[in-house]
This record gives C-alpha cells, structure tokens and sequence, in this order.
C-alpha cells in the first residue's frame, strides 16, 4: 500500500509525489527541496541532515503534508459532504498527524538545531507533538491568515493608517474558518485586542461590522499563497529576532494560534493587559474540543468527542475514541482505507 497526497491509493511503492522537506534560507526563501518517502523515519532523517536543517518547511502540494487533504469530502456528493463536514477536524487528524511525528523524530534523531515550520493542521497535531517533546517551532497559515485582512478592516473603520494597527488575536482555526466563510467567529471563544499607537481601542470597535467584511475580502484569496507568506514571514522573525508581531497556530506544542515575537527562547506568546498565558490556553482548548478533541493527554494519548466521531462511524465505519500516539501509523491506514471504500461508492 502506498500514501498519497493527491486524493488516491494504489497498491505498490511508496508515493513520494508532493510530499518533502523544503531547505528555507535567508529571507525565507526557499533554498532546496527534497521529495522522500513520507512514512520513512529513517529517509526523513537522511534528508535533513543533507539539507543541513538549516530550516525546514514541512509541505506537499495541498495544504501540508498529509495523507489525505481536508478538502477531499468537497468532492462528495453534496448529502454526503455535509454529513461529514459536522464531523469537524478532529477525528481526521490520523491522517495529517502520522507525517508530522515522523518528520519530528527524524529530526530529534538528527542532533540538528533545526527550526520546523508546519503548514498541516498545526492546531491540534502540535499541542499533540508538544506532550512528548516532538512539537515543530510553531504552525504556519489558518488564523494568522486573516490578520491583514482583520487589520485593513479595523484601519478603514478608524480612519488610521494600517502601519499604526497592531492586532492580537488568540483563538483556535475554528474561529479563523468561520470569520472567512460567514463574518462571524462561530462558537468557538476568542480573545481580540487592538492597539493604535500602543492604546488599546478594542471596546471602541463594531466587531460584528468588521468580521462581516472578511468573507468578502477574503474570498478572492488564494489560501495557499496566504499560507506561504505566513510561513516566510514567521521564518524571518525567528532568523532575524524582529520585534514585530506575528501570528501562528500551534507554537511551542500549544493548542490554537497565538500572537507572537522572536525573543531569546525563540517565539514567545504577546499578551495583552488582562490576559493571562493560562487563559489564553484554555480559550484554545475550548476550539479544539468544539473541533472534536475531547483532550490530550501527558504521553500525547488522543481522546475524540464521541459525537464528532459518531458521524465517521455511521458514515464510514470508523470509529476511535482514545488513540496512543503510537498507534497513529495503524490508525491513519484504517481511517483512509475507510473513506476511500465510501468514496468510491459515488464513483
């Protein structure tokens, strides 16, 4: 049996297409990239310690590595896609999760200082990742996606200059989706200051007129280009410790997305007057329960919301309430070979 990041399964070798380790250099450009085979520990490590580990962005041809992309259900039949949609991303996070912990042990394995940029579900598999040790530096992409968008929108309604808008945002991507598809921030909790100029105006903004804009902003935005410029942007931070915010998912092992600024033990969480590290862990930890994990245990030991998951066993078949870490390899074959036996129903 193979992997495969383009939507098929086939019997034979490993498929290595769009699945890698790019080599980032200054700037974050992208220097080399490499293809391996992606459930290979032992060619992960070969390859960054050819590339030098100077800096890798995890990646493949949609959306992260991963074994199968979330945008997969899309095209079901429309009855069966928005059955499985409620599921959430919780309960497929098998699929993304088992490249992740592979590509982090092959890199401990190295001995390398090596900075690691994920673009695949950061959310939730790094808050996984960071109970063992094997979290990447932080998570590129999905929050920190619409904080340009978020800040056009709050300069327009001040009538300030952008350059004077400093937004920190703190929530899990189910905030982030539902801001870009209805204006809303759904039901998942959030916690949003602004500043201009170093004064907090938050209690003076139309928050309901300003999330109605994004939809409409961002609508005509290529969310993979949205993706790169974050992950460049987060490298450049890091590399060359700037003072400026950033925003990312999933840095330091931490559920959810987080502002940020490069300090001396790498990104460290920017908070606001009134907010508490704490705190802004728990808002986070909220989204990913509404996202269909219950919660994580120390050894890294998932347990899935039974009623996100009920929607995967009545439809496919599947079924996994409590899953070790070292029991995603298995868990994530199941799950695709499930999903494919269902797709193909519609073929």
């Amino acid at each position: 049996m193979k992997w495969s990041t383009d939507g098929q399964q086939e019997e034979g070798e490993l498929d290595t297409q769009g699945a890698g380790v790019h080599e980032v250099g200054e700037a974050g450009k992208t220097r080399k990239t490499a293809q391996c085979p992606v459930t290979s520990t032992t060619a992960i490590t070969w390859l960054v310690l050819t590339t030098g580990g100077r800096g890798i962005m995890q990646a493949c041809s949609r959306g992260g590595a991963t074994v199968q992309p979330s945008s997969a259900i899309s095209k079901l039949p429309k009855p069966a896609f928005e059955k499985l949609v409620q599921a959430k991303p919780g309960p497929w996070l098998p699929l993304t999760l088992v490249l992740v912990y592979k590509l982090m042990q092959a890199v401990k394995q190295t001995g390398l200082d090596t900075i690691v940029l994920n673009g695949a579900a950061p959310d939730n598999a790094h808050a996984v990742l960071g109970k063992v040790g094997l979290a990447p530096n932080t998570g590129v992409g999905n929050l920190a996606n619409i904080i340009p968008a978020l800040r056009q929108s709050i300069a327009a309604q001040l009538n300030s200059l952008i350059e004077d808008v400093e937004v920190l945002l703190f929530g899990h991507n189910q905030v982030a989706h539902s801001l870009r598809t209805s204006g809303t921030p759904g039901e998942a909790p959030f916690h949003l200051a602004v500043l201009v100029n170093d004064e907090d105006i938050t209690s003076n903004l139309d928050l309901p007129s300003l999330f109605k804009t994004l939809p409409a902003t961002l609508k005509h935005e290529y969310t993979q280009l949205l993706s790169a410029a974050s992950a460049a942007s987060i490298f450049d931070a890091i590399t060359t410790r700037s003072s400026r915010v950033v925003h990312a998912p999933g840095p330091n092992g931490l559920p959810g997305a987080y502002p940020l600024r490069a300090g001396d033990n790498g990104l460290e969480v920017v908070l606001p007057q009134g907010l508490t590290l704490e705190e802004a862990v728990r808002i986070n930890q909220e989204g990913q329960r509404l996202d269909g994990i219950e919660r994580i245990e120390d050894d890294g030991t998932i347990y899935f919301a039974e009623k996100n998951m009920a929607i995967l066993k009545e439809t496919l078949g599947y079924e996994c309430l409590r899953m070790p870490l070292p029991e995603v390899d298995e868990r994530a074959r199941e799950l695709r070979a499930k999903y494919l036996a269902f797709a193909r129903k519609y073929q």
